[in-house]
């Protein structure tokens, strides 16, 4: 059988395109019946030039960063993510004059709970943060973790709840009309 990059394929867009958001269905040769589904996102296009607010996730689950992504580019904003402290700083120093808010889980692999959010707080004063996570808040409080002002949800979180957090968070920007999940 000949390796991922021998199959034949024909790609074509589905109808369901995003404004950043394009799925494709690749067809593989019959010989081997399968489908394969890409997913492809211009991170490019979405976090240079557009006039949406730019919101870095950071989570080490890889479906809460896709669903954020989906859910908060459906309600107008331009979404990066990254997977860790290190990455989301490197983040920071590329887009840090474009990044408005910080969506944090605040336990991340190989950290002290709340130290990404610390570090981005002490380098980018000016960056909004949102802890997103699944330590209930009166834990997070007790250890010292977070601060009573600072924004926090619990996972699983509502789309709506967050997309209205950010929007409160940032009174300039006006959302479009929300799509769906």
């Amino acid at each position: 059988m000949p390796s991922a990059q021998e199959i034949p394929c024909r790609l074509s867009p589905w109808p369901e395109e995003g404004k950043d958001l394009a799925r494709f269905t690749a067809e593989l040769d019959p010989t081997f019946g399968n489908k394969v589904y890409l997913l492809f996102r211009d991170l490019m296009g979405s976090s240079t030039g557009s006039s949406g607010p730019l919101v870095l996730v950071v989570d080490d689950d890889v479906d809460v960063r896709d669903t954020m992504v989906h859910t908060l580019g459906q309600r107008g904003f331009d979404v990066i993510v990254a997977s860790g402290k290190v990455e989301a700083m490197a983040l920071f120093q590329q887009y840090q004059d474009r990044i408005s808010v910080l969506v944090a889980d605040i336990s991340l692999p190989g950290e002290k709970p709340g130290d990404l959010a610390r570090a981005v707080a002490a380098s980018y004063p000016r960056i909004k943060i949102v802890y997103v996570t699944g330590i209930p808040r009166h834990i997070a409080l007790a250890a010292g973790i977070v601060g009573s002002e600072v924004p926090y949800l619990a996972k699983p979180v509502s789309p709506d709840v967050l997309a209205g957090l950010l929007q409160g968070l940032l009174p300039r920007f006006a959302a479009p009309p929300r799509g769906d999940w």
